[in-house]
């Protein structure tokens, strides 16, 4: 337990105590019995009548009953929700100053110790129509719209005063309405988005075409289970990042262990899955491109490492595998430069970039690709019409950019979505296409070859080994090597993303011999997932939390996903398995769907063909 964490747990605890103490006495001035405020769950209800709140808000602390974490009046929402009722607490004993209403905000200990043990009367909730209460509660009003939504709650408020909104009929001012309904909409919001679903947004092009950059889903978290969040202490709507200002949307003085509610069923083949990037629990900090690079962070760290390694002159004719043996010292200096440069940020699971992809493989099942057809369980695995895969056409028998525009027109085939190597011969494009499209390109031109890309195994060792490996990154503003970029990332495997594995898929309470082998492609699982302090000598002997080990059994179940756009889809291929208490949710359907490529919503870019359609 951090510093931080020990003083949050301490002051929720006193928090607790203050208001066994407090309340019987708060509610005997208030006209009821004093013995209500020492029953757990009957004192919260008495409390909402005492300061006229509806009786229905208790709902808002249901579901933390069940909390493991410090108490159900930690949790996010429900912190919330006990500031509202400290500041009304204070109002209906006739303390409206701005230093009352932020000691109940701040410093509820303060201010509730005066209503209970001081003179203070109580004088019931605000007459909204004697013009002196009113007047009273001007800059309280503000203090709590500041708090609910900052600045942009002013905002509205200034826009509704400048078009002539003025009071309600019940007296209240304008500022008292907006807070109100700015308050409820964050905090039914924010339950909505935590336990039944949650939108997301396509941001590349990896599971086109049946999904497409600009598409609005709808993710259910009820489908395999609401996953209650580790850090609930957070600012609504912001995921892990506060746009324009820059740090953390949240704090960690709760950080739970992962647990899920009931839901419908379970994770299946081919569901289309949200879930946390099992690989972004270190993320580059970089305000200059929306905050974060968190996916890029191992692959850099390596490919940093091992162009230092293979730069150095003694190193320069070693084989790739001695890299393995060699390489702590040089993946310690390369950690520092980028912290350095950057900043390195340690994400909670719940807080990791949300990617989306298809389960392919479930626990259990045997995974592997031979020439781009993916294999489970030995069978070949369905094969959608959508899906993508680059073609390869030579740019001497054909070239393409003049079509680009008709066949973005035809096909939907994005320009920039193309690539292009420049061959021994020439030019080569690679062009994304389904099948269909494949098929009618091909009829336009029967006399060019439309190949599909295939990377041989062992493709990826000779690049290594390769001056090609080296390019220049200019963000790092250095060299930098490609390193065996698929998974699981290490010389003794000759996988590439077209032809790879045999892979078992974990499943929970599956047994494995802690071979070599087996070390190479579980020890993430293991030692990252599952918490274990993992040691390995020279001999390749296993040593787990201290203990020498021959054999492990897992303690969750573990996915695969992989993009739709097989040749553009960086997914369980580069980076591994998806853990259980990374899965967010189920992609149900698409209610917007907006074409960058034409400029978006004010451009005429609407893809109405796409909304309110079901997701497959």
């Amino acid at each position: 337990m951090t510093t931080a964490q020990l003083i949050f747990t301490i002051y929720a605890y006193a928090l607790i105590a203050l208001y066994f103490v407090t309340l019987p006495r708060i509610f005997s001035k208030a006209g009821e019995e004093s013995w209500k405020g020492y029953v757990p769950g009957y004192n919260l209800f008495t409390w909402l009548k005492v300061i006229k709140q509806p009786w229905w808000w208790i709902f808002f602390f249901i579901p933390y009953f069940n909390s493991e974490s410090i108490g159900f009046l930690m949790e996010g929402v429900v912190f919330l929700m006990i500031i509202v009722m400290n500041v009304t607490t204070a109002r209906i004993f006739n303390k409206f100053s701005w230093q009352d209403t932020l000691k109940a905000i701040i410093l509820p200990h303060w201010i509730l110790i005066e209503l209970a043990f001081g003179d203070a009367a109580y004088t019931g909730p605000t007459d909204w129509h004697n013009e002196e209460d009113a007047e009273k509660r001007k800059i309280s009003d503000h203090i709590g719209l500041l708090f609910s939504l900052p600045v942009i709650g002013h905002v509205i408020v200034t826009i509704m005063q400048f078009v002539g909104q003025k009071k309600k009929a019940s007296g209240k001012s304008l500022v008292k309405e907006w807070t109100d309904a700015i308050l409820f909409a964050v905090v039914a919001a924010s339950i909505i988005r935590t336990f039944v679903f949650e939108p997301f947004t396509i941001p590349t092009p990896s599971m086109e075409k049946d999904l497409l950059v600009g598409d609005y889903l709808f993710v259910s978290k009820m489908s395999y289970g609401t996953k209650l969040p580790n850090t609930p202490l957070s600012i609504p709507f912001f995921h892990n990042y506060i746009p324009v200002v820059g740090g953390n949307s949240y704090v960690r003085w709760i950080d739970r262990p992962y647990r899920r509610l009931p839901g419908f069923g379970s994770v299946e083949r081919n569901d289309v899955v949200v879930f946390n990037f099992p690989a972004g629990d270190t993320a580059i900090y970089d305000p200059g491109v929306e905050g974060l690079m968190g996916h890029t962070y191992k692959a850099y760290l390596t490919n940093i490492a091992y162009y230092d390694w293979k730069n150095n002159a003694q190193n320069s004719n070693k084989p790739v595998e001695k890299f393995e043996e060699e390489k702590g010292p040089y993946l310690d200096a390369a950690r520092k430069f980028l912290d350095d440069k950057f900043g390195l940020i340690y994400r909670p699971v719940d807080k990791r970039e949300n990617y989306i992809k298809r389960c392919v493989a479930v626990p259990g099942d045997v995974l592997e690709i031979v020439d781009n057809q993916l294999m489970i369980n030995g069978a070949p695995s369905e094969q959608f019409e959508d899906m993508q895969y680059n073609y390869a056409i030579d740019g001497n028998k054909l070239d393409i950019r003049p079509y680009l525009e008709q066949w973005k027109e035809n096909y939907d085939i994005v320009a920039s979505h193309v690539g292009m190597d420049q061959g021994e011969n020439g030019p080569v494009f690679y062009v994304p296409m389904t099948a269909p499209t494949k098929d009618a390109i091909q009829n336009g031109f029967p006399d060019v070859e439309l190949k599909v890309k295939n990377s041989p195994r062992g493709y990826w060792h000779q690049v290594a080994e390769s001056s090609n490996a080296v390019r220049k990154d200019e963000r790092l503003g250095r060299f930098i090597a490609s390193y065996f970029p698929i998974f699981p990332n290490h010389p003794d495997f000759n996988w590439t993303e077209d032809n790879f594995g045999p892979l078992t898929i974990p499943e929970k309470g599956m047994t494995i011999p802690l071979t070599k082998e087996n070390i190479i492609k579980y020890r993430t699982c293991i030692e990252t997932h599952e918490g274990n302090e993992v040691s390995i000598d020279k001999d390749w002997n296993v040593s787990l939390n201290g203990s020498v080990e021959t054999e492990y059994t897992f303690k969750m179940n573990y996915y695969w996903m992989m993009g739709d756009n097989r040749h553009n889809s960086a997914d369980s291929r580069f980076w591994g398995f998806v853990p259980e208490d990374h899965v967010v949710g189920k992609a149900v359907f698409i209610w917007m769907s907006l074409d960058g490529e034409e400029g978006g919503l004010f451009s005429g870019g609407i893809r109405w063909n796409r909304l309110f359609t079901a997701i497959d």
